[in-house]
């Protein structure tokens, strides 16, 4: 049902019914469609499970056989990218467990309008501050301090940088 309602306001390059708008934004696809019938076709390829023959009609192009060959030429490898994203992966995790590039793994995401997913270190506890600090006044250097205490890079650098503006204030 809602495939031939997508079908029907994207071939006439018109913006999504109010009706299944929430379902079209689940699946990451724009109200309004692309102008271009190809990209039309490469986001309901790689986000949708229409058919090819659904996606050339749902694209609006008049040559239903070039849009399958566009279909068909996105490599499998995209499928699993965008498949992943929806899991959760964030681009490093699609990585180690795909096996890709994340640069690919950009590229695809960009391709379709997703932002990838982050994973954000939780705060130090005062503790870590406290052997950063005393770390970083005995000289070792930021990059084995991160390594040594599991902190990121710019988690050390930060408490390092706030421990030298309160010094200056002094």
């Amino acid at each position: 049902m809602w495939k031939q309602v997508l079908i029907e306001s994207w071939s006439g390059g018109k913006p999504v019914p109010h009706a299944i708008r929430p379902l079209v934004r689940n699946l990451g696809l724009p109200e309004s469609p692309p102008s271009d019938p190809f990209a039309r076709a490469k986001l309901l390829a790689l986000l949708t499970d229409m058919t090819p023959e659904e996606i050339a009609e749902a694209s609006g192009h008049d040559d239903p056989f070039a849009v399958i060959g566009v279909v068909n030429s996105i490599p499998n490898t995209a499928h699993q990218i965008i498949a992943a994203h929806r899991k959760g992966y964030t681009p490093r995790e699609m990585e180690r467990e795909l096996g890709i590039t994340r640069t690919l793994t950009y590229y695809w995401l960009r391709q379709v309008g997703l932002k990838p997913h982050r994973r954000n270190r939780s705060e130090l506890t005062a503790r870590e501050v406290d052997d950063i600090l005393r770390s970083w006044r005995a000289g070792e250097p930021v990059t084995q301090i991160a390594k040594r205490t599991g902190a990121s890079y710019d988690q050390v650098r930060y408490v390092v940088m706030k421990a030298q503006e309160q010094v200056i204030a002094r």
